[in-house]
């Protein structure tokens, strides 16, 4: 299986993942010209992706699919009330490229995906593992760690996780008292704090490498969402963890790699 992150953060998501024959976004936050540049970065066309995964309908993670369904004709996954939630500004989506989903397992070719809840302030939010040759967890937008995070994210050969915000950043910084609370709470996104208690959780129980994703550019930077889970990670008695750690850029896509 191969990754790239196109890009990952409070004003734009997009994921890829490959496997074989088959060539999946999670999220399409992007226009569909900035989607294709993103994966033109690393040598993908986009004409080759088979669909998208569609996590919640936040437009950060579905402004592009009108367009990549449109145009691309690239067929989109999402359940029913994710759908009925969506912004206008997506636009048309011809009905035979929808694709509605639950959280009962499905395939798409050589990829098989397993949709789980996450707690967020969206209609219907959900993570994905997916299954090929190795296992990846997919989980950003959760206000709290639950049983369902912990158990896709145990045993993952890849795993990209939320890890938002710094809490003192947050309350002292410019937002308003209520999007404060919004944040803060469990239904909103998780903090560098717990994503590191998150990491080290995962670490423990057989994940191998992780990249932290969905950081706010308001209140936190690559550098102390980095230090705050590498910092855990080092106390838990981890050792290498510069080669399983890094941080996904909110702006720029990530090199692509193999999941070994």
């Amino acid at each position: 299986m191969q990754f790239c992150s196109v890009v990952s953060g409070s004003s734009g998501n997009c994921l890829y993942v490959r496997e074989k024959d088959t060539r999946l976004l999670i999220d399409c936050g992007l226009s569909g010209k900035s989607t294709k540049s993103g994966l033109f970065f690393n040598g993908i066309d986009i004409n080759d992706i088979d669909g998208v995964l569609i996590t919640h309908e936040h437009i950060d993670h579905v402004k592009g699919i009108g367009v990549l369904a449109r145009q691309y004709k690239i067929d989109i996954y999402l359940t029913k009330r994710t759908y009925q939630a969506m912004p206008l500004s997506v636009g048309v989506i011809p009905s035979e490229k929808l694709h509605f989903i639950s959280d009962t397992p499905f395939r798409i070719k050589d990829i098989s995906i397993e949709p789980f809840p996450i707690p967020h302030d969206a209609a219907d939010p959900h993570g994905f593992q997916l299954w090929g040759e190795k296992k990846v967890c997919i989980a950003t937008d959760t206000g709290k760690i639950t049983p369902e995070l912990l158990s896709a994210v145990k045993g993952a050969d890849f795993a990209l996780l939320e890890s938002n915000h710094d809490v003192h950043m947050l309350t002292h910084g410019p937002y308003p008292w209520s999007l404060q609370q919004r944040i803060l709470s469990d239904f909103g996104h998780l903090p560098n704090s717990d994503a590191a208690q998150l990491c080290v959780w995962a670490a423990q129980n057989g994940t191998k490498r992780i990249m932290l994703g969905h950081l706010s550019g308001e209140n936190n930077t690559p550098e102390l969402a980095y230090k705050t889970t590498h910092t855990a990670l080092c106390n838990a008695g981890f050792t290498n963890v510069a080669k399983t750690l890094e941080v996904a850029s909110r702006s720029f896509p990530s090199e692509l790699f193999e999941i070994l």
